[in-house]
């Protein structure tokens, strides 16, 4: 019985811990849209980048058109660039999208808390 209390304590507390989900902060250094077969890609890379997962050993993040946010998060990479405004990129924890790219889960443009 102290097993299985124990078994379900660790259970849950991995659970409730988040994984090493990368996180990009500062200007966005470059981008590259591209497109391969029916998807378009885009890859971002930022300043800096922390808790990064060991796929993601070129610290870039990367969104596919197929993902539903890519509509929404598509222009914010291109205007943030230029306009040299200041990003939060959050990681998926997983590099499906591009090898060696972290899967973008939200991005944030300007002074807005994230």
């Amino acid at each position: 019985m102290i097993k299985l209390k124990l078994v379900l304590l660790l259970s849950a507390l991995s659970i409730s811990q988040p994984g090493l989900c990368g996180e990009g902060t500062g200007k966005i250094t470059g981008f590259v849209p591209y497109f391969s077969g029916a998807d378009e890609t885009i890859i971002i890379m930022t300043q800096s980048i922390t808790g990064t997962p060991a796929c993601n050993n070129t610290a870039r993040f990367a969104i596919k058109s197929s993902d539903p946010k890519f509509k929404g998060t598509r222009a914010a990479p291109m205007a943030a660039y230029l306009a040299g405004s200041p990003v939060i990129v959050r990681g998926s924890n997983t590099c499906n999208t591009h090898a060696k790219s972290e899967d973008l889960l939200y991005m944030c443009v300007g002074s807005i808390p994230c």
